[in-house]
């Protein structure tokens, strides 16, 4: 059995042959949930953090005990790398390992997908081609856009990603190509990269603008309005 064929609803992007810690981690989720006070134990957000854990973490785990090779192509899983260090801790077993995943998908990952989400929904109302997603504060959030940009059909949309960090701070990324991936869909502009506070408000022509990163994948301002125009100076730029 597999995940998928024993739990369709699930489904997981993983097809590896469920041991020990597929099959208990699937009757254990609930359970562990619930001993942590999680409210809204809804079936959307059980079957996302099962998801989540069982693609992050347990799929490495059946995939050692099966003996399959992580690749053959695309990688059948991932591998958390320090998994099987952390197991030979004294008083650190597979169990209390992954109840702390599931309660960092829980408490953290999940709830992102509620601010992507309304990002996602409001992006015209912030630039009218919907290049540029604000959100309300920093979250995980690159998985759930992939993810819903591609249930709404319109995967690859997304170019930067703005956000309020702290009084006189908000935050510009460059959405990646994909997930794991160190190339954007569009890098902040290639002059201002490396160059920090006035040199770079100089360069820019941008009020409030206070760093670039050297590779220009983010960079940031002392404004919402400067953001938006880092954003915008950059998706212009050939």
């Amino acid at each position: 059995e597999t995940l998928n064929s024993l739990r369709p609803e699930v489904t997981v992007k993983r097809e590896i042959r469920l041991n020990s810690a597929g099959l208990s981690s699937g009757r254990k989720i609930r359970k562990i949930l619930k001993r942590n006070s999680i409210a809204n134990l809804e079936e959307e957000l059980v079957r996302g953090v099962y998801r989540k854990l069982y693609d992050t973490l347990i799929a490495e785990l059946d995939g050692i005990d099966n003996g399959v090779p992580m690749f053959e192509g695309a990688p059948k899983y991932t591998s958390a790398r320090t998994f099987p260090s952390a197991l030979k801790r004294p008083k650190l077993t597979s169990e209390r390992i992954s109840s702390t995943k599931f309660l960092y998908n829980a408490n953290r990952w999940w709830p992102a997908r509620a601010i992507v989400e309304k990002a996602v929904r409001n992006r015209l109302k912030v630039l009218a081609s919907g290049d540029i997603l604000e959100q309300e504060n920093f979250c995980p959030w690159k998985e759930h856009l992939y993810k819903l940009e591609g249930e709404q059909g319109i995967a690859g949309l997304s170019m930067y990603v703005i956000y309020f960090k702290r009084p006189n701070d908000w935050r510009v990324i460059c959405v990646p190509l994909e997930l794991a991936s160190f190339v954007c869909c569009k890098f902040l502009a290639r002059k201002w990269r490396g160059e920090r506070d006035d040199k770079l408000e100089e360069i820019s022509g941008i009020k409030g603008a206070n760093f670039c990163h050297q590779t220009g994948f983010n960079g940031g301002n002392r404004t919402r309005e400067g953001a938006l125009r880092m954003t915008v100076a950059s998706l212009e730029e050939k």
